[in-house]
């Protein structure tokens, strides 16, 4: 990953908002809603780390700083798959993710997507680990971590809510009575939801909702929005349309 992250990067996602958007920020001084990128909405808690590397112009170091994270997820599954099974499903385990060419592409590059992996990778480690040793301080570590990757990529819910049978095991093992327990897990929740809090809101001020587009009326972005005289798509407009095939729509209701 190191050496496929020294090349400028060309992948669209990354060009478009990945760099595109924090750069934007740095103009003002402040988090807004650039003209014409309402992918925004999925800038967050990683994206900050780009922004000292961005002030002086590099847009490579982000992409090394993926890539290092994807070796910490390497050497994660391979120390973590020795301690919950074997040294041999360790090694597979390894191979395999190595094995991935798209675990290859993304973690050179200033995608975040290989660092959710790693990040959820540890949740879910955390939450064996307080299970098997009865410590319950270490539901507080994975809620944290949790609320950490909701505030990467809020598409970490849905990981996150498969995990909940095995937080309710953890918090079962750790604690004796039903009291205690519902306490616990009412506790981790909170945790992980002040630690994305800062991300939820950043979108609800700026879009109207904390999970935008999900859950939420699409927007036009500023530019188009200021043309047609309203923030929200034209009737006849798709929901799931582009800002530009969003304007070619609305243009073509105009002239007719």
């Amino acid at each position: 990953p190191p050496l496929g992250a020294l090349p400028p990067t060309t992948d669209w996602d990354s060009l478009m908002y990945h760099l595109e958007v924090p750069g934007e920020f740095l103009k003002p001084g402040r988090i807004l809603v650039p003209e014409d990128n309402l992918h925004v909405a999925f800038v967050g808690l990683w994206h900050m780390l780009y922004l000292p590397f961005l002030v002086i112009g590099s847009s490579i170091a982000p992409a090394l700083l993926n890539a290092a994270c994807a070796l910490l997820l390497g050497i994660a599954v391979l120390v973590i798959g020795a301690r919950l099974f074997d040294r041999s499903s360790a090694v597979l385990a390894f191979i395999a993710l190595w094995g991935s060419s798209g675990i290859i592409l993304v973690s050179a590059a200033p995608r975040i997507d290989v660092v959710l992996a790693y990040c959820l990778l540890l949740v879910t480690y955390v939450l064996i680990s307080a299970a098997e040793e009865r410590r319950p301080e270490k539901l507080v570590t994975a809620a944290m971590l949790a609320g950490v990757a909701l505030g990467m990529k809020y598409h970490a819910l849905l990981f996150l809510a498969a995990l909940l049978p095995v937080a309710v095991w953890a918090v079962s093992r750790a604690s004796a009575k039903n009291s205690e327990r519902l306490r616990r897990l009412g506790w981790c929740a909170l945790v992980a939801i002040l630690t994305a809090l800062p991300w939820l809101v950043k979108n609800w001020l700026l879009l109207g909702a904390p999970l935008y587009p999900l859950l939420a009326e699409r927007l036009l972005s500023p530019w188009l929005a200021e043309l047609s005289g309203g923030s929200n798509l034209p009737a006849g407009v798709p929901p799931e349309a582009s800002p530009w095939t969003a304007a070619v729509s609305w243009e073509l209701r105009r002239i007719r």
